[in-house]
């Protein structure tokens, strides 16, 4: 009898020790998965001419970067003016101002301003083909903010030489010769552009930036298609309002001098390349 009291207190005590030894340890998972703490948004301008490409990068808790133009929500305060796709491209609709913007994850970028001036192709306006401009002949327009396109029988398509207000337009900063147009050659009081030979591939490389009238590959024509267009169109002052008291750059040699042609008789030349002519750019078919 008198062992039962000894027996009870050493179960207990192996019970109390065996729930000691059996105790249960929790850890916390902490996530360490970076998060997005900023965006920012980048385009190569702040105007746009034909259209734009926005990226966006985004910036993240442990210092890293990625880019993530693809992922982003993009946004446009005025859809009147300009829209912008899923891949960040803006398209111009009309002349006028517009911010865009970024979001994802509940951040948004800072916005960023944009500017549409009206079309630098003369004759076109924004939510139509470029060609409904080609061959205008408006006798005028051509002393405006825009560049005049003419096209020959093969579908090439040929670009005036640029008024001075164009060029300022479009930041091209090789303005170093102008001539006054007085309504017998070409538009009267417009001031255009007179290039050197090498200012004037230049030219035709700043058209391909832009992406003019929808297209980046426009060079110096040759001898042979420059007077083609003449050929196809005959004067290009009379019938379609290009400027034309000088004669216009080809990219055909003649010795160490370039041949060169008139546009409002059809004549040809030869000139320096550190001479001073009109500058047209070819971009084909």
């Amino acid at each position: 009898m008198y062992l039962k009291a000894p027996l009870l207190s050493f179960v207990f005590l192996s019970v109390f020790i065996a729930g000691c030894n059996d105790e249960t340890v929790v850890q916390q998972v902490v996530d360490q998965t970076p998060k997005l703490a900023h965006i920012d948004i980048s385009a190569p301008s702040s105007t746009v001419f034909t259209s734009l490409q926005f990226r966006a990068v985004g910036r993240y808790s442990d210092g890293s970067e990625s880019d993530i133009t693809s992922s982003v929500s993009w946004d446009t305060s005025a859809n009147s003016v300009a829209t912008i796709d899923a891949a960040g491209r803006v398209s111009p609709l009309s002349a006028g101002s517009t911010n865009i913007s970024a979001s994802l994850d509940g951040v948004s970028s800072s916005e960023a301003s944009l500017t549409v001036p009206t079309s630098i192709v003369c004759g076109h306006s924004y939510g139509s083909e470029y060609s409904t401009a080609v061959n205008d002949s408006d006798p005028a327009n051509a002393i405006g903010a825009c560049v005049k396109i003419a096209e020959d029988s093969g579908g090439n398509w040929f670009t005036s030489t640029p008024s001075y207000e164009v060029a300022r337009t479009v930041n091209f900063e090789q303005l170093h010769h102008s001539y006054l147009e007085d309504g017998s050659f070409g538009p009267n009081n417009g001031i255009f552009i007179r290039f050197k030979w090498f200012v004037n591939e230049d030219w035709c490389t700043h058209l391909n930036d832009l992406n003019f009238a929808g297209r980046s590959n426009w060079r110096m024509p040759t001898s042979t298609e420059l007077s083609g267009l003449f050929t196809d169109l005959g004067n290009l002052w009379t019938g379609y309002g290009w400027p034309g008291f000088y004669y216009y750059f080809t990219s055909t040699q003649s010795g160490k001098d370039y041949v060169d042609i008139s546009l409002t008789s059809g004549t040809t030349s030869t000139i320096s390349t550190f001479g001073h002519e009109y500058a047209s750019c070819m971009s084909g078919s």
